[in-house]
């Protein structure tokens, strides 16, 4: 039988499969070669008594430009006290591990992937220690057991500038040209706004929506523009609780604003970054209007998963943190290839929040979310995600296969919400699923399935209007699927603008 090797056309170092063996034409460095006596002992016998990952995130700290260290020698049930890799770097590298279960508490947190890094596995499996309550993450909402980096910070800005000044030099050491970048409060959302139900002076910490906010923004902490002001506040019952600071928020003034003034949220303003130097970091679009202080988050570029991996949740019914298996925010060109295997996950299988570019080849998918509570997806595109290329063998035993969204109820910390486009998404079977999947609020977007068997919808397609103040555009997208089995209706508001192609016979 032939081995197979995973290989990305653009992964982090040049690898070559000879002699039964990976070589490198880089520099490649053996875990175990960096340990004493005792620690290597420990190593080999399979029973480590030292924080592993503290060890693996020294090594790879220290490796040069492009080298890979191997870890193959860890083997049997490996319990990480922390994230192996570590965040604040602009090298690339790799990490080659074996047959090895890593556990790890992931209410503490994610395993992450910085930018330009290679996780190379061969039959390693990733599961949690103990049950998921949440995952501690700020990337909301794609908690996930892996995940892609994320690098926080604050910046300041004139409006018409493409240039963004931090508010400190630490925040620059993982930032790269190329990497995504969300400022937020910067975008305007006419689709979710509403209006004051009564006037309110400069100090006031607490106000009322006209009208019903429950599906837009409902639940959420959020910017708004009222007039000239930017407000941040969180939305609860209706009702817009100020946050401290939060009048005259991103540099503007707090001001009186009478009833029925128009309230428009402020979602985040997305960007490339082309350059930076020092604290200036130079954007490949303009600042719509000047900030001062203002949040962004910055995602990996180029950060890659290949080989053969497991990744379970172990999520078994009932009450869970909302966790997903894999999850890539604010990522470009994230790359996913190989025999990778998700499963048993409440929120998401594969959720791509805000992505762009990304190449992302999945063997399996299995029993992910909450079917009963119709909730999850085995492959989620969401928030903004945009020319993602997905594909799955298989997706069984779970509620939603698909789905491409814009956005659903509130709106998120990060607020990405906003149409997830010209994505295509090809999955050879869905079986004992609930929907085949959905897409809202998006154009452009390629589905292609095999074989669908659903228990109750085929495929739902809207313009978003259940939550949003008004529709949203979704067009030119094209679903096919090849059979469709147990599915009692075809679902939407927006079939009219939807290719359908297959076997959509469905009496309703």
């Amino acid at each position: 039988m032939k081995r197979r090797v995973f290989l990305g056309a653009m992964a982090a170092m040049p690898l070559v499969f000879a002699g039964g063996a990976w070589t490198s034409r880089a520099r490649s460095v053996r875990w175990l070669d960096l340990l004493d006596e005792r620690r290597r002992r420990q190593v080999l016998v399979g029973r480590p008594e030292f924080d592993v990952a503290a060890s693996l995130r020294q090594a790879l700290e220290s490796l040069p430009d492009n080298a890979t260290l191997d870890a193959r020698d860890l083997t049997g049930v490996v319990d990480l006290a922390s994230d192996p890799f570590p965040q604040a770097q602009r090298r690339a590298f790799a990490l080659r591990t074996g047959e090895a279960t890593f556990r790890f508490d992931f209410n503490q947190g994610s395993i992450a992937l910085p930018s330009r890094a290679t996780w190379q596995g061969e039959r390693t499996r990733i599961e949690p220690a103990r049950p998921i309550e949440r995952v501690l993450t700020d990337a909301s909402p794609a908690g996930g057991l892996v995940t892609t980096a994320i690098a926080p910070g604050l910046c300041s800005g004139r409006a018409g500038s493409d240039t963004i000044e931090l508010s400190h030099p630490v925040e620059a050491q993982s930032l790269m040209p190329g990497m995504r970048v969300a400022i937020f409060g910067l975008r305007e959302t006419p689709s979710l706004a509403t209006s004051l139900a009564s006037s309110i002076g400069p100090q006031t910490q607490e106000f009322a929506f006209a009208g019903n906010v429950d599906s837009t923004i409902g639940a959420s902490q959020v910017y708004l523009r009222i007039g000239e002001e930017i407000v941040l506040g969180t939305v609860a019952q209706g009702r817009l609780l100020v946050s401290a600071d939060g009048r005259g928020a991103l540099g503007t003034q707090p001001a009186s604003h009478r009833a029925g003034a128009q309230i428009v949220p402020q979602l985040s303003f997305l960007a490339s970054i082309t350059g930076v130097t020092g604290t200036a970091v130079t954007l490949d679009r303009r600042l719509p209007r000047t900030i001062v202080r203002a949040p962004f988050r910055a995602g990996s570029v180029g950060s890659r998963l290949v080989g053969r991996f497991e990744i379970d949740g172990s999520y078994q019914g009932g009450e869970a943190g909302a966790f997903s298996c894999l999850a890539s925010t604010l990522s470009q060109d994230f790359m996913v290839e190989g025999e990778i295997a998700l499963s048993r996950a409440s929120h998401g299988g594969f959720m791509g929040f805000g992505c762009s570019g990304g190449q992302i080849a999945l063997a399996s998918v299995t029993a992910i979310g909450r079917p009963e509570k119709q909730f999850g997806g085995s492959i989620w595109l969401y928030g903004s995600a945009s020319d993602n290329r997905v594909s799955a063998g298989i997706l069984s035993d779970g509620n939603g296969g698909i789905f491409i969204d814009d956005k659903s109820y509130g709106v998120s910390l990060y607020a990405l919400e906003g149409p997830s486009d010209d994505n295509k998404v090809n999955i050879g079977q869905i079986l004992r699923h609930r929907v085949a999947g959905q897409i809202s609020g998006s154009s452009g977007n390629v589905v292609a399935i095999g074989l669908a068997q659903v228990s109750d919808t085929a495929f739902i397609v809207d313009r978003g209007v259940g939550q949003s103040s008004q529709a949203v555009r979704t067009d030119r997208n094209i679903v096919e699927i090849g059979k469709l089995t147990g599915a009692n209706r075809v679902f939407g508001d927006a079939l009219g603008e939807t290719e359908m192609r297959g076997s959509f016979r469905i009496e309703q």
